[in-house]
């Protein structure tokens, strides 16, 4: 009778052995017919003969580098020793040549060739380079092409946040993982989510890239007591993680909770820890207390001062009393709804009716009371009539 002992060696030997036949005999095979057979190892006729326990399998590729070295807790070879089911893997996923993952799973399957594995179950693969932790209910592992697919609930843990997903492809050589359904961004300092239909996350430059029905949201508070104090949608957008830069592009809009201010344009650039807003695009902006709605070529809102400043082709209007301006510049104090406009300014109200036209003006356009200063200031009166607005 054999012993345990000796059985796990020559086990090993063994692996070393079918290693060696398998390559001499399907290492000319289309890659293509070697997944198709390795998508479906239950079809196959495993030999218990040539199952083995507690064993290492390392696999060497045709410069003779590494591509994996993993333990397994058992190891089951077909009859014609071209995929092997292995449980309780754990080990090192190299590529090209160098140590590029940890990896560990409940099962896997392993094309003996070495160009495809498949785990499942309590799946964790690190990312040597950054940390990053992913798992998935199926991750597929194909290092001849240099990707990982990961299918159903993909989720990565990243020192700045986490996201998840439906499924996802890492390119390797790129470090890019593209990422579709149900995507869902989440970032720590400051807590945010970002959630669209499809991602890009590109690693190395920390920038996620977001397409189709983006929204993006900021808390306050913590644990479950946290809430959203500002919210953003666009078609599409990014986020730099590195610099917690947002940008929306596509009928972007912007609703903060405090000041009550909305904001939308073609494209926001959203700085979360400056807390500064800003368009080089025409943008619209709405203070949804008093309903006065502000219009400009290019703007700046800086949220924490509460202070906006809009340049070019310049429109404010308060919907309460129907006074209008029109000006070159304009700064606006949300706080106490006073403003500051410089250069062409033309005032209209409708009670009473009259028009000032100045180089410059201050006031509170809601509460009608309105200075023009500089140069020569020019008053309309209509007594009756419309002003036509």
């Amino acid at each position: 009778m054999v012993s345990n002992e000796r059985l796990v060696r020559s086990s090993i030997g063994w692996i070393s052995l079918l290693s060696l036949l398998f390559c001499l005999s399907s290492c000319s095979r289309n890659p293509e017919e070697a997944s198709s057979d390795a998508q479906k190892p239950s079809s196959r006729n495993f030999d218990p003969a040539l199952t083995f326990n507690d064993v290492t399998l390392e696999q060497i590729d045709r410069d003779g580098k590494k591509r994996w070295s993993l333990l397994a807790q058992r190891v089951t070879y077909s009859k014609d020793r071209k995929i092997a089911t292995a449980s309780s893997l754990s080990g090192k996923l190299y590529n090209d040549g160098e140590y590029a993952y940890d990896a560990k799973a409940r099962e896997g399957v392993l094309s003996q060739n070495g160009d495809r594995i498949v785990l499942t179950g309590e799946i964790e693969v690190v990312d040597r380079k950054d940390g990053t932790v992913f798992s998935a209910d199926e991750v597929e592992w194909l290092p001849d092409d240099d990707r990982m697919i990961f299918k159903g609930n993909l989720k990565a843990i990243h020192e700045d946040g986490s996201l998840t997903a439906q499924a996802g492809e890492l390119l390797e050589a790129d470090r890019i993982l593209n990422l579709s359904k149900e995507v869902l961004i989440e970032t720590k300092d400051p807590r945010m989510t970002l959630r669209a239909d499809r991602g890009t996350w590109q690693m190395d430059e920390e920038m996620v890239l977001a397409d189709g029905n983006l929204v993006v949201e900021r808390y306050e508070g913590e644990g479950e007591a946290a809430t959203v104090a500002d919210r953003g949608t666009a078609t599409k957008g990014s986020l730099d993680l590195g610099v917690k830069l947002i940008i929306l592009d596509g009928s972007a809009q912007l609703i903060f909770s405090d000041p009550p201010v909305s904001l939308s344009s073609e494209r926001l650039q959203w700085d979360l820890p400056g807390q500064v807003l800003s368009s080089e695009v025409p943008l619209t902006i709405i203070n949804r207390e008093n309903q006065v709605s502000l219009l400009g070529q290019r703007g700046k809102f800086n949220v924490a001062d509460e202070v906006l400043e809009l340049t070019g082709g310049i429109e404010a209007l308060a919907n309460a009393n129907q006074s209008r301006m029109t000006a070159d510049n304009l700064t606006w104090f949300v706080a106490t709804q006073t403003f500051n406009a410089v250069g062409n300014v033309v005032y209209r109200q409708s009670e009473p009716q009259f028009v000032l036209y100045g180089p410059q003006a201050e006031g509170k356009l809601e509460a009608q009371t309105f200075v023009v200063t500089g140069g020569d200031v020019v008053t309309e009166i209509t007594p009756d009539g419309s002003l036509g607005f």
